[in-house]
């Protein structure tokens, strides 16, 4: 998954979803500050995507994020 949404991000470096995706890989990892680095690159890109910040408060939080739970943000978001 890392690979993926890091050649993503060669192609197209203003990806914030790939910088979120990133920021989920390092954390499921227990590498918090690069999920915060990852979170913060996401953010500037997109600084109105309330994901992002959802994601963030689980990082500082000490939680890890998994990718299942980043599906459960989506779809509370969505109503689901």
């Amino acid at each position: 998954m890392q690979a993926a949404f890091a050649a993503a991000l060669r192609r197209d470096p203003r990806d914030w979803y790939a910088h979120l995706e990133l920021a989920v890989v390092a954390s499921e990892e227990g590498r918090r500050p690069a999920a915060l680095r990852e979170l913060e690159a996401a953010r500037r890109l997109d600084p109105l995507e309330p994901v992002i910040g959802a994601v963030e408060s689980d990082v500082r939080a000490g939680r890890r994020v998994s990718a299942a739970r980043l599906d459960q943000i989506f779809l509370a978001r969505i109503g689901l």
